[in-house]
């Protein structure tokens, strides 16, 4: 009986600890900035209408977070969408993905990096740091 006690509380302790450590993980938004470039403004709409069935990708469609080492993208359109991220420090690239809809990266080393998203006409920078 004294043995089963002590093993209960070794697990609650245990468990216990490693909820403590995934806790502290918090998820932490990175700010994303549209590149633009100045061109002349032709066609009908040069605003777009949502009644257009080939809407161009919108800056808010794009979420990008990081959660200590894990840098996660997701996109809310169909479009293929690529990823580079570069460490600050020397540009070196790190990871280059390309996705639709979702993907989760884990970077190998905590720093700070530089995130670039390109979809179709649309490119999305950012900075952050991992843990």
């Amino acid at each position: 009986m004294k043995l089963k006690f002590v093993s209960f509380f070794i697990c609650l302790f245990l468990c216990a600890n490693s909820c403590y450590v995934f806790s502290n993980e918090n998820e932490v938004e990175i700010f994303l900035f549209e590149v633009v470039e100045s061109t002349f403004i032709s066609g009908n709409d040069p605003l777009d209408s949502p009644s257009e069935p080939n809407n161009p990708p919108r800056p808010n469609q794009f979420r990008a977070t990081i959660s200590g080492r894990t840098l996660t993208v997701t996109s809310d359109n169909s479009n293929a969408t690529r990823v580079v991220v570069r460490t600050l420090s020397s540009g070196t690239v790190v990871s280059d993905i390309q996705f639709v809809g979702y993907t989760a990266t884990e970077l190998s080393a905590s720093g700070d990096y530089s995130i670039d998203i390109q979809n179709s006409s649309l490119t999305l920078v950012g900075q952050f740091s991992a843990q």
